[in-house]
């Protein structure tokens, strides 16, 4: 327990807020092509979560007791207060679009098919602050900070599916599909301290932090891109699907997907 708190409380040292605003919308058409029912279906998402976290419980253990205060100086070379906090603002968006096609449900042979694409991004900034540090340990085109993370992560979706369905009798139905898929992450933007920090001040010995090592950022309010990564795979999922149903009151089947 904190000295002089109660039971269950805590102590901030600096103001704490957050601020989350979104919008949401979607959509669905049903038509008809010939005999095939045809439907779309989208969504879109715009989300802005913005605030600021006191950091000062992380600051004492980590600047204070394992002496790294001892870096943190103003441009006359006096050291500054080390309390610590956070502004940040995350800003997301996602949309999803989905098109189906399929045949009339009252057939023996029936049959769903369709295509499915999503894209889904987080634009991602962290400002750890500590106040009136020098120009030469301030992470470039920031006021304050003494870390920033400014990266853009976009995930993207693609897919194809099919379904048919034969009733071989009015009690026994088999159905077999599949789903093709593919997706698309990546993550780029810059993360870490004022480069000078790495070669003077020894706060990191990781080499990715420089920037003279990158070339110019493609993410705004960025310094350089000193992460740009990128994932992707495809694959096929299948599902056979039995059923036999011989009065109202029973249902067997069995899956393999």
């Amino acid at each position: 327990q904190e000295a002089g708190l109660g039971e269950l409380q805590t102590m901030q040292f600096n103001p704490e807020r957050s601020n989350d605003r979104w919008i949401q919308g979607a959509l669905t058409i049903e038509g008809k092509i010939g005999i095939f029912d045809v439907t779309y279906a989208g969504s879109y998402l715009k989300r802005k979560v913005s605030g600021e976290v006191d950091y000062v419980d992380y600051a004492y253990f980590y600047d204070a007791l394992a002496a790294y205060a001892q870096y943190f100086y103003d441009n006359d070379g006096n050291q500054v207060n080390p309390n610590q906090y956070i502004q940040f603002v995350d800003r997301y968006t996602k949309q999803s679009h989905e098109l189906r096609l399929a045949s009339p449900a009252d057939q023996p042979v029936r049959f769903i098919g369709g295509l499915f694409y999503q894209r889904q991004t987080h634009n991602i900034e962290q400002n750890y602050i500590i106040d009136n540090i020098a120009d030469a340990i301030t992470v470039p085109g920031t006021e304050s900070n003494i870390w920033l993370t400014k990266q853009l992560r976009v995930d993207r979706d693609y897919a194809a599916f099919g379904e048919v369905a034969f009733d071989v009798t009015p009690e026994l139905t088999l159905t077999a599909g599949g789903r093709y898929y593919k997706y698309k992450n990546s993550l780029e933007g810059f993360f870490g301290y004022n480069s000078s920090l790495d070669g003077d001040g020894g706060y990191s010995s990781n080499p990715q932090y420089f920037c003279g090592n990158f070339g110019p950022s493609t993410v705004d309010g960025a310094p350089c891109n000193n992460v740009d990564k990128v994932t992707k795979d495809n694959g096929f999922v299948h599902r056979l699907n039995a059923t036999w149903k011989p009065n109202e009151d029973l249902l067997f089947y069995a899956t393999w997907s």
